[in-house]
């Protein structure tokens, strides 16, 4: 078979090309960070390490992973106050959840919203959910908005809480995990190396530290991708990117570009920032959301399998330098004992930054994101991993959703997303509500 090309700045291209050539391709990835995996340290996972992976992809999935385990599910809590509290809480921690000058508020707009919500149960009526605000005042009342989740949206998806869509609020708080976990036997680094190497199988090869300047046409589909210095790589059967959807259409002639370019602008798709601190994890639970508004971090992830050490995580925008790796890991050290997390040493810190690692959904964010995927669809871009998808896809989501495509010369692309990758279109949940707080 011919050479694919896949273009990527993370390791959700390392996976998209190695899905890509377990059909037999010869896949050439060109990769804008160092290493095949874009990562400065591929030892550290990404989240907590699982993912979640169907019977009909698992075969494939060890062809890029290499053995998968099970894992149990994933632990999740919440700090404010000085405490940490798991999730979902306990009815007796509920009157002593918060601050003190918090919980008559919390209580009296969660008890006006639930009586609102029964009333439009029984009357049948609804009302129009277009924003994050709409969507939790109305399960939750409006303090709670305000107390607990404006400030800590904010800094997690690196916008304007007001600014955030509801599909997003729906996603990250009213699905509950669905089906086993997975995690790959042999680690991070070592499943990173088993995708490399079935890359290579194939005849294939990764070229890391490329930066891509322009895609070139032939009529109205791909030929070629101009990189840095003038080099053109051909392309053969569709072009695979796992960038952010903005960053690919400013890679088009300008004649197709110029009327998306507001669409594209608002799609935020900001750069998680994980740093790796050594320290007291026993009693964290694994994925920690961190409401203290004043925390240099949002969250704190304590990987499966991987003792002693946590991830600190905080959201940059593109135009954000990424900051001095001694000052914040002594900055977070710090906060981590200030706010009652733990104990955690500033020695040794290692600092990893995912580039368009968080897709934020703002309001109308939906529509402009399908007008630029009916612009790549026709001419044979494919977007494909978490970044490309413009979803907070797991690893076993972006096989998932690279296998659906990987045997279509001309791929369904606005279909294969609206099934695997979208904001979930369901039947709201209206019986959301503070307790469980967080489920993703």
């Amino acid at each position: 078979m011919g050479q694919r090309v896949v273009i990527g700045v993370g390791p959700d291209a390392l996976r998209a090309a190695a899905v890509l050539s377990t059909a037999g391709h010869a896949v050439t990835l060109l990769q804008a960070g160092p290493g095949a995996s874009g990562l400065v340290h591929p030892d550290l996972p990404q989240n907590t390490g699982r993912m979640r992976t169907s019977d009909e992809v698992r075969s494939v999935a060890e062809q890029v992973f290499g053995p998968l385990v099970e894992a149990p599910g994933i632990g999740r809590g919440i700090q404010l106050a000085g405490r940490t509290w798991h999730l979902p809480l306990r009815r007796r921690d509920a009157p002593v959840f918060g601050p003190a000058a918090w919980r008559l508020p919390l209580a009296m707009g969660l008890i006006q919203a639930r009586k609102e919500l029964r009333s439009s149960e029984l009357s049948g009526t609804g009302k129009e959910e277009r924003s994050y605000r709409d969507w939790v005042v109305r399960r939750m009342g409006e303090p709670a908005w305000r107390l607990l989740l404006q400030p800590w949206a904010s800094r997690r998806w690196g916008v304007p809480a007001e600014q955030l869509g509801a599909a997003l609020a729906r996603h990250h708080h009213a699905i509950a995990d669905r089906g086993p976990h997975q995690v790959a036997g042999g680690r991070s680094q070592v499943s990173l190396e088993a995708a490399e190497q079935a890359i290579l199988a194939s005849g294939g090869q990764v070229r890391s530290g490329v930066r891509v300047e322009g895609i070139e046409l032939k009529g109205d589909r791909v030929a070629s991708v101009r990189l840095a210095g003038g080099e053109q790589v051909p392309v053969e059967g569709p072009l695979w990117v796992a960038r952010g959807p903005a960053t690919v259409l400013s890679w088009l002639p300008e004649p197709l570009r110029e009327p998306l370019e507001r669409d594209a602008e608002g799609l935020v798709s900001a750069d998680l920032l994980v740093l790796c601190l050594k320290g007291e994890v026993d009693g964290l639970p694994e994925e920690l959301h961190v409401l203290d508004k004043d925390a240099p971090f949002w969250g704190v992830i304590s990987p499966y399998g991987i003792k002693e050490y946590a991830l600190f995580l905080s959201t940059l925008r593109a135009d954000q330098p990424t900051p001095d790796l001694d000052g914040l890991a002594r900055e977070s050290a710090e906060a981590a004992r200030r706010l009652g997390i733990g104990s955690f040493s500033d020695q040794e810190p290692r600092l990893e930054r995912l580039v368009e690692f968080q897709p934020a959904w703002t309001q109308g964010a939906h529509a402009r994101f399908h007008r630029l995927v009916n612009l790549f669809e026709d001419h044979g871009i494919v977007l494909v991993g978490r970044t490309g998808a413009f979803s907070p896809l797991d690893a076993g989501g972006e096989v998932e959703l690279a296998l659906a495509l990987r045997d279509q010369d001309r791929p369904d692309l606005r279909g294969v997303l609206r099934r695997i990758a979208d904001p979930p279109a369901r039947l709201d949940d209206l019986r959301v509500s503070l307790r469980p707080f967080i489920q993703q």
